[in-house]
């Protein structure tokens, strides 16, 4: 599976006005650092998520800086997967 750059911006976008998805699997998408951006900020708005799958994504090192970044000011996620990270 894959989700465009296109898509993960309208997926971010939503995530930013959410008020009931606790949940979003985003495992084996073909996320990488250059899209993670826009997941990320929603994160730093985001306050009803609780969960999120980024398995099998190739995030690589900048992509990780960028959530690290984002989950600095997120306090309502408990669980995230990041399982084989490219």
């Amino acid at each position: 599976l894959s989700i465009s750059n296109e898509n993960l911006v309208d997926v971010s976008s939503m995530l930013k006005h959410n008020t009931t998805l606790t949940s979003l699997l985003l495992k084996q998408c073909s996320i990488d650092a250059t899209n993670v951006i826009h997941l990320c900020s929603a994160l730093e708005v985001n306050s009803t998520l609780t969960c999120l799958d980024l398995e099998f994504n190739s995030i690589g090192n900048d992509g990780m800086f960028y959530l690290s970044k984002a989950l600095a000011t997120n306090s309502t996620l408990q669980v995230l997967h990041l399982d084989t990270i490219n």
